[in-house]
């Protein structure tokens, strides 16, 4: 549910706060509960028309919510190549993740959002969203920070500012490797 709620705030982000044009969807696989979740996100800041509701095949953005994705289910790797970034959640160090053979990518990074969010009493998803944000330069944080405002303005005030605070914990705490 994280990666599907991360995913609308940021294409609400790029649609209603920069005027792109885009979409978003998710892909839940099974309907049982821990099954992974696949959230695609598509924007265009040249405001062509965004027309595609399938999966994306060549990913410029891959983020990954638990380090263990990267061995236990490979298919969240299918299409990086040499122009993918990838962020995870990881107590390692970008340099320290593992990856198969042959694996191009970007840049690699990471950030400790499961201690952020367990230390801040936020969600996960919150402080991964706040470290999307530093990582994509198409986006402006503080209207990512306002859309996610928006989509939980319904929780009461004091978790609100626990998210806040771990979404500003995320966009702060990343490492990056290029």
């Amino acid at each position: 549910q994280g990666a599907n709620s991360a995913g609308k705030i940021l294409a609400e982000a790029a649609v209603l706060g920069h005027h792109f044009t885009g979409n978003h969807f998710s892909s839940f696989g099974s309907e049982k509960r821990g099954t992974p979740v696949r959230s695609f996100v598509r924007f265009s800041p040249a405001r062509n028309p965004v027309r595609s509701a399938s999966s994306i095949q060549v990913p410029d953005l891959v983020v990954v919510f638990h380090e263990a994705m990267l061995t236990s289910q490979l298919e969240c790797l299918e299409g990086v190549n040499a122009q993918t970034d990838i962020l995870i959640n990881s107590t390692s160090s970008p340099q320290d993740i593992k990856f198969p053979n042959g694996t191009q990518l970007r840049s690699i990074s990471t950030i400790d959002a499961s201690q952020i969010s367990i230390h801040e009493g936020c969600g996960l998803n919150v402080v991964m969203l706040g470290a999307c944000a530093a990582i994509i330069p198409e986006l402006d944080i503080k209207i990512v920070e306002s859309a996610f405002a928006n989509f939980f303005a319904k929780l009461p005030a004091n978790l609100l500012k626990k998210n806040l605070v771990g979404f500003s914990k995320g966009v702060k705490k990343i490492e990056r490797a290029e």
